[in-house]
C-alpha cells in the first residue's frame, strides 16, 4: 500500500517538477526555429529539480528539452517516493525503497510531460519547406533540388510530403523513387530527433493541430487540381489529412486531384472520407502486410485483422530503414523483397 502510494505521488510530483522545467526555459526554446532546434543551437542548461536532490547538466534542443523533464521528474519523484516511504519517521529501508519506485514513477511522468510539450511545440510551429526537383529526360535523370516560394507553386503540381526522421537527402530519394520520371514538389518536412518526431506526429494525430498541415493546405489551394497529384509518405499522410481538413474548413474544392500514399500513418477510411470531401480520388493507398504504420498506429488493420500480429512481430525492422525495412525500403512498385507482402486498400 505504501509502495503504492509512493508510486502515484512520485509520477505526479515528475510530472509537476517536469513542468516546472519545462515553462522555466519555454521563452527562449519557442522562439527558437525549426533549423536551431533540429541542429541543437538553444545552449545548454542546467537542471535542479526544487528538491534538492538532483541537478543535471543538459543538452540543448527538442531532445535536450525531453531529457531535462525526465531527469526533473526522476529527482521530484524520488523525493516524493522517499517521504511516502518513510523517511520522516526513520525508516530508511522503506525510504529506499520509496525512492526506487518514486525516481522510476517520476521518470515516466517527466517523460511523458516533455513529450507532450515538445510535440504541441513542434506542431503549432513547424513548417514545410518547398523545394522544386525538376526531372531531366535529356540527363535521364532529376536535377539538385531547388527551395522555392510556397506563392510561386501553381497549375498543375506533383507533390510529395516526407514522414518522420527523413533527412533531406532522404526525403528527396524517397520522392525521386516514387515519381520516377516526372517533375515533383518536395514539402519537407523536416526531423528534429526519433522522440521529438513521434511526439509532433502524436499531437498531430490526436488534436489536429498542425503548422505543416496549414502550410500544405495554402498549397492545395492555390494549384490546379485537375491533373496534381499529392503522394504522402508514413507521418506525411497525417500532415496530409491536416491540410485536408483545413481545406474543407476553408470551403475550397479540389476536384480532381488524385491522392496517393504509402505506409501512411493516417486510416485509410479518414482518407477516402476527407479526400472525397475536398472532390479528389485516391490514386493508389498502399499499405505493407508487415508495417506497423498503417497498420497499427493508423488502425489499417481492422479492415485486416492478420496484419495485426504480423506488423508486432516485424516492428524491429521499422528503426533499421533503407531495404531492410517493410516501412522505408520503398515508395513505389517493385525493388525489394517486402514488396511481396503490399497491397492497395
Amino acid at each position: 500500500m505504501v509502495m503504492a502510494a509512493a508510486i502515484v505521488a512520485s509520477i505526479y510530483v515528475g510530472w509537476e517538477v517536469a513542468d516546472w522545467v519545462y515553462q522555466a526555459d519555454a521563452t527562449t526554446w519557442v522562439a527558437a526555429t525549426p533549423a536551431e532546434l533540429e541542429a541543437g543551437q538553444i545552449g545548454t542548461m542546467t537542471v535542479t529539480a526544487n528538491t534538492g536532490l538532483l541537478g543535471g547538466a543538459v543538452s540543448s534542443g527538442a531532445i535536450g528539452q525531453i531529457t531535462a523533464t525526465t531527469l526533473a521528474g526522476i529527482a521530484g519523484g524520488a523525493a516524493g517516493g522517499a517521504v511516502s516511504g518513510g523517511i520522516l519517521s526513520g525508516n530508511l529501508r522503506g525510504a529506499l525503497k520509496g525512492a526506487e519506485y518514486g525516481a522510476i514513477g517520476g521518470g515516466v511522468g517527466g517523460f511523458l510531460k516533455g513529450m507532450i510539450d515538445v510535440g504541441t511545440n513542434l506542431a503549432e510551429t513547424s513548417h514545410l519547406t518547398p523545394y522544386a526537383i525538376e526531372y531531366d529526360p535529356g540527363l535521364g535523370g532529376f536535377l539538385p533540388a531547388q527551395e522555392i516560394d510556397p506563392s510561386s507553386i501553381v497549375g498543375q503540381q506533383n507533390i510529395y510530403v516526407n514522414g518522420m526522421m527523413n533527412t533531406f537527402s532522404q526525403a528527396v530519394g524517397n520522392g525521386e523513387n516514387f515519381y520516377q520520371n516526372s517533375s515533383f514538389i518536395l514539402e519537407y518536412s523536416p526531423t528534429h530527433g526519433f522522440f521529438p518526431d513521434l511526439a509532433e506526429a502524436a499531437v498531430e494525430k490526436l488534436t489536429g493541430i498542425s503548422s505543416e498541415g496549414n502550410d500544405l493546405a495554402q498549397v492545395l489551394e492555390q494549384i490546379d487540381p485537375h491533373g496534381s497529384e499529392l503522394f504522402m509518405h508514413s507521418r506525411g499522410a497525417l500532415v496530409g489529412m491536416d491540410a485536408l481538413r483545413k481545406v474543407i474548413a476553408d470551403g475550397v474544392s479540389l476536384n480532381g486531384l488524385t491522392v496517393s500514399g504509402y505506409g501512411g500513418a493516417a486510416n485509410v477510411l479518414t482518407v477516402r472520407s476527407l479526400v472525397s470531401s475536398v472532390g479528389g480520388q485516391i490514386g493508389s493507398w498502399t499499405v505493407n502486410a508487415f508495417d506497423a504504420t498503417p497498420n497499427i498506429v493508423g488502425g489499417d488493420a481492422i479492415l485486416a485483422p492478420w496484419r495485426g500480429p504480423l506488423s508486432v512481430l516485424a516492428s524491429p525492422l521499422l528503426f533499421m530503414g533503407g531495404r531492410v525495412s517493410p516501412h522505408s525500403s520503398l515508395t513505389a512498385s517493385g525493388g525489394t523483397f517486402w514488396s511481396n507482402f503490399n497491397s492497395g486498400l
